[in-house]
């Protein structure tokens, strides 16, 4: 689907590393924040609870996607 693209940006991999350093600047630079997020792939699931885990955030999700688009939703991050 992303022909212009170089492989290395659209990878999960690539994409979490840049996701994890904003996420961690602004709860770091905005203690006790909300964090609401959209477009979430099933695929950063499992790293966005564990993320959220240790800076001591509780992590909500919804999916309203299908598998076209990896079963897209929506999360909130709660400290």
């Amino acid at each position: 689907y992303f022909s212009q693209s170089r492989p290395e940006y659209i990878s999960i991999q690539y994409r979490w590393r840049l996701i994890q350093r904003q996420l961690a600047k602004e709860i770091q630079t905005h203690p006790n924040t909300i964090i609401c997020l959209q477009e979430v792939s099933r695929g950063l699931l499992r790293e966005l609870q564990t993320f959220f885990h240790r800076m001591n955030y509780t992590f909500f999700e919804s999916r309203y996607g299908n598998e076209h688009n990896d079963y897209m939703g929506v999360g909130i991050a709660i400290p």
